[in-house]
């Protein structure tokens, strides 16, 4: 009896493990490059020494209500 229900678990976490992940999942950098943003994303900038790349996204939501936040890294 034991020895048919740890066969059962064994079956049932292989099982799950195999559907856990599929190959339609895609890899993403550290500047998430390769994921499509629905808006534009990156703002090019010019330094005296370096060339800068910033990403933010400013959208106005449906229910504004005239406060803002602001998250800095």
């Amino acid at each position: 009896m034991l020895k048919k229900l740890f066969s059962l678990l064994l079956i049932i976490i292989a099982f799950q493990s195999s559907k856990a992940q599929n190959d339609s999942l895609q890899w993403l950098d550290l500047e998430l490059a390769n994921y499509q943003y629905p808006f534009p994303l990156y703002l090019d900038l010019k330094a005296p020494e370096q060339d800068l790349k910033m990403a933010y996204i400013d959208i106005k939501p449906a229910n504004y209500n005239g406060k803002n936040i602001v998250l800095i890294p």
